[in-house]
């Protein structure tokens, strides 16, 4: 494809890329936060407002220290999605060449001209 759907398909990647990223966030806040059945919206209140994670709250309470090994495990095992970062913009600045002498600049007259060894390719060339 030309240039466009190249832009195109980055745009789509990166925004692909996003939404992975922030939905693997929050099934780690709510896996972290141990909330069983409660949607993600209560999750993110949940973290919003500070309340103490269900790793965090239960690491050393016996009764739920095989539940909360469980969780760290998953949490591990969930594989980092990587979030592109996008490109900076680029803007070429190329100074203003300085004013030239009139032309011609350069001329030839009667030029022949050839590579070594080989037949001469032009013969009294003249411009300028």
């Amino acid at each position: 494809g030309n240039y466009d759907n190249f832009e195109k398909s980055m745009r789509e990647r990166h925004k692909n890329a996003r939404a992975a990223a922030e939905a693997q966030d929050m099934k780690r806040k709510h896996m972290q936060a141990g909330q069983g059945g409660a949607g993600l919206v209560a999750v993110a209140w949940l973290n919003i407002h500070g309340c103490m994670a269900f790793i965090d709250k239960f690491r050393y309470n016996a009764n739920r220290a095989a539940l909360v090994q469980s969780r760290i495990k998953a949490l591990e095992r969930l594989a980092d999605v990587e979030v592109v970062e996008q490109d900076p913009a680029y803007i070429f600045r190329f100074p203003t060449p300085p004013d030239v002498a009139s032309p011609p600049i350069l001329g030839f007259t009667d030029v022949d001209f050839g590579y070594p060894g080989g037949p001469t390719l032009f013969r009294d060339l003249n411009f300028g």
